[in-house]
Formats: structure tokens, C-alpha cells, sequence
């Protein structure tokens, strides 16, 4: 890995579905020439990107969103920041601002799309497990982006600044090296 720490790079949005694998393979090779994870790691680290860019492309309209890959020592950093309204759930238990703060709840973002978080503040949440174990990683549908990143992540966490109605999702990955 390089000594100089820490390492940033920026990401643009893709502007269609075929950009995708681009722009996770352009990381790859830069994490490739640092010398950070192995292939597994990596493999995780794609997936990650892709998941979120792909969120990108359906959700969000913000022309200033931006995605940010931090590498640190023995670990990385993936950020997604956009601004507009919060997300949503489709469940009645979960809305904000959350006033259980350390408390594990379930929340649901569609059909057969459950999630266990973890309460972090007023307009943060830690997503932990997904609530039905369900098939290897690998085998996931695109619309269970959130099961994946959370599968594929270290730690996946989103926050909601109301005020400046800024939205971003962190996923942190330790990495071996």
C-alpha cells in the first residue's frame, strides 16, 4: 500500500447503466496499483460501487451528486452524497426523526425488501443484517442493492442533514493489507 494517506478518488455519476462497470474498473485498477485487498476484497469493493452508482441512476436527479472512494490504512471508504428529500420507507415503525436513538428496529423500503438497522441519531442509521438470510451475494437481484452493500461492507450506514437536505451513504471496508 502507499505511504501517503489518505488517498482520494472522486467519482462522478454515470450517466447511463452501461458506464457502471467503467467506473468500478477504473477504481479497481487504481486500488490494484496501491496494492489494497485482494481479489475477494475487490470483488466486494465492485460490487459496492455498482450497487450504489446504479442507485444513482434511479433515484436520484441532484446534479451535484457525487460518490468518493477514501483509501486509509486497512481500510476504504465508499461515500455517495446527494441533496433532496430523504429516503423513504414503506413501513409505518420507521420514519424520521427517529427518537429511539441506540434502539435495532426493522424497516422495509418495498416488497420483500426488509432491513434490520441500528438507530444512530435523529436522521441516522446503521443498516446491520438482513432479516431473512437469504442466497449467497452473488446470487442477488439488482433491486436488493442495499442487501448487497450491506453483505458486501464492513459497515453501511446512512445520515440526513434536514437543513441542507443532504443525503449520503458510507460503506466502510477493512481491508487485509
Amino acid at each position: 500500500m502507499s505511504e501517503h494517506f489518505p488517498i482520494y478518488i472522486p467519482l462522478g455519476v454515470p450517466e447511463s447503466a452501461d458506464k457502471l462497470y467503467e467506473l468500478s474498473s477504473n477504481v479497481i485498477q487504481k486500488l490494484r496499483n496501491h496494492k489494497v485487498g485482494n481479489e475477494k476484497f475487490l470483488k466486494n469493493v465492485r460490487l459496492v460501487l455498482i450497487e450504489m452508482a446504479t442507485n444513482f441512476l434511479k433515484h436520484v436527479t441532484d446534479a451535484n451528486a457525487s460518490m468518493l472512494v477514501t483509501i486509509e490504512p486497512g481500510q476504504l471508504i465508499i461515500c455517495k452524497t446527494y441533496t433532496g428529500s430523504p429516503i423513504k420507507f414503506t413501513c409505518d415503525e420507521a420514519c424520521f426523526p427517529f427518537n429511539n436513538i441506540g434502539a435495532e428496529m426493522r424497516i422495509s423500503f418495498g416488497k420483500n425488501n426488509d432491513h434490520k438497522i441500528r438507530i444512530d441519531g435523529q436522521y441516522r442509521f446503521t443498516f446491520l443484517h438482513p432479516v431473512e438470510a437469504g442466497p449467497d451475494i452473488d446470487l442477488l437481484a439488482e433491486n436488493y442493492g442495499l442487501t448487497i452493500i450491506t453483505l458486501a461492507a464492513d459497515r453501511f450506514s446512512y445520515s440526513y442533514e434536514p437543513g441542507q437536505m443532504k443525503n449520503e451513504f458510507l460503506a466502510v471496508m477493512r481491508s487485509s493489507d
